[in-house]
């Protein structure tokens, strides 16, 4: 309606910016790079920090459209940021940086690119652009986690300073992911919670990734069927098209049939997720990690043959890329494929790869795997003492299905494996962890549902159980009660 009362081109140029992330918002990246275009042609050629701004925001929505990604991947290989140090500058840094990470190559490139952008922070007006979450995810799949979480502890304190709910659940999802790929999935499962109950429209885009993020951490946590009544509600529990926004729906639909011993179902959906990936040029397999999905859910149904083509393929594609975390990934699935002493080989450097990475629970992956090989080697004292240190990875990563195939491995390897159960503040779930916690800190029940973008009945209900499991009556035991947890002793003697 603004458009129509508006002659000014520049004024019009800002409006149709603003409607496209309106739109991009709703996941109508066409109608949005229909704006951008027409923004584009009215903006003054000589207002160069202006077509900036419009050239990223255009190419952010357009990467995502099949038909339109190689055009604009090109059409941002050509934008020369001249030395500017605008917003607009920055976020085709950004751009770039991401679009360097999407196609799996020179990751040093892309992580000076992402830093560059990211030098200021990552607002660049009222609100981070998509183009600076770009370059965040950047640094993620480098793995240069450190400043990912800072940034994003900035982004969450300012949305939580403003009131603004999307920016508090993306920086929320964004943090799940990194906590996620750290093995650290007890917070990760609080931020996705706070992500997914955070958002104010089910129609957002970013409902589909908070959806997906919470469903693939509560299989990795063990909770089947909390992971299922996750994907319900975002509307995964029926067909879904092959389509780039619901990759993390169909991803994480995958994990689940697989933990639940459908191959068929999570090869269908690994598959779904190829041809969504590859239709927008997405091949790095930090981020697009289908291939060894579909090769473990290949192996599990009989089909070593194609598990091992495809383990070879990401294997290849991990390299070029670089970071330790889909090298080690690729090498524990081409081992399990290979099997015997092959793939023992293939387990042990798969470890020797993760031994100095971040990202503890694929670590713990390939322990237990190489356990369960030295076992069916029939080196069982070898393998008991691998199996171990796997199983107790697991359990401080807080992935419990893993930790209970390690659990079984040990006890098939010969040694006796103790209960899992936990007590005190282990037996805590993460949200009511984190809300225990806010009010150990002082804060009152209004405060917390005020940070954390839940209602009030919502920490009252946290606290409650909270209390209740910790055995206390008053908020003031709280700082004592979480400072001493219990838990049940170690895994196996």
């Amino acid at each position: 309606e603004a458009l129509t009362l508006v002659d000014e081109p520049r004024r019009r140029a800002t409006l149709r910016r603003q409607l496209a992330r309106g739109l991009i918002w709703r996941s109508q990246e066409q109608q949005a790079v229909a704006q951008l275009e027409a923004a584009l042609a009215e903006a003054p050629l000589d207002d160069g920090a202006l077509r900036r701004t419009l050239e990223a925001d255009f190419c952010s929505a357009a990467v995502r459209v099949p038909e339109l990604h190689s055009a604009a991947h090109a059409r941002l290989a050509d934008l020369d940021v001249n030395g500017a140090a605008d917003a607009g500058a920055r976020m085709l840094l950004g751009l770039k940086a991401y679009a360097t990470m999407l196609r799996g190559e020179r990751l040093e490139e892309a992580v000076r690119l992402a830093e560059e952008a990211l030098a200021d922070g990552l607002s660049t007006e009222a609100a981070p652009s998509w183009s600076l979450w770009g370059a965040v995810s950047t640094l993620m799949h480098a793995e240069r986690h450190e400043l990912a979480l800072r940034l994003v502890a900035q982004a969450i304190a300012d949305a939580r300073r403003r009131g603004a709910a999307y920016q508090f659940s993306g920086a929320s999802m964004v943090r799940a992911s990194i906590l996620h790929m750290t093995g650290n999935l007890a917070e990760a499962e609080a931020d996705a919670r706070a992500s997914v109950d955070a958002v104010p429209d089910p129609r957002a885009m970013i409902m589909p990734l908070a959806h997906g993020l919470l469903a693939e951490v509560l299989v990795e946590r063990g909770m089947l069927d909390a992971a299922a009544a996750t994907l319900r509600a975002a509307g995964a529990d029926g067909a879904l098209p092959a389509s780039f926004g619901l990759v993390p729906l169909l991803s994480a639909r995958g994990m689940l049939s697989f933990a639940s011993g459908d191959n068929d179902a999570a090869i269908a959906d690994a598959r779904a997720c190829g041809s969504a990936l590859e239709a927008v040029g997405f091949r790095n397999p930090a981020l697009a990690r289908w291939r060894s999905q579909e090769a473990v859910a290949l192996l599990a149904a009989g089909d070593a043959a194609a598990a091992r083509r495809l383990a070879t393929e990401e294997l290849e594609l991990a390299r070029r890329w670089g970071s330790a975390r889909p090298i080690g990934r690729a090498l524990r699935v081409l081992g399990l494929a290979r099997g015997g002493k092959p793939g023992i080989a293939l387990l042990r450097e798969s470890l020797e790869v993760l031994d100095t990475s971040p990202a503890q629970l694929e670590r713990a992956r390939t322990q237990i795997e190489l356990g369960a090989a030295l076992r069916r080697a029939g080196k069982r004292v070898d393998a008991r003492a691998v199996l171990r240190g796997g199983a107790e990875l697991a359990q401080r990563c807080g992935a419990g299905l893993l930790a209970q195939q390690g659990r079984d491995e040990l006890l098939a390897a010969g040694a006796k494996p103790r209960s899992g159960a936990l007590s005190g503040v282990e037996s805590l779930t993460p949200s009511e962890r984190r809300v225990a916690a806010m009010a150990a800190e002082g804060l009152g029940n209004r405060e917390i549902a005020q940070a954390l973008f839940v209602t009030l009945r919502t920490v009252e209900m946290h606290l409650s159980n909270a209390f209740r499991k910790l055995d206390i009556s008053s908020r003031t035991q709280l700082v004592d009660a979480l400072a001493h947890p219990r838990s049940a002793a170690g895994l196996a003697r």
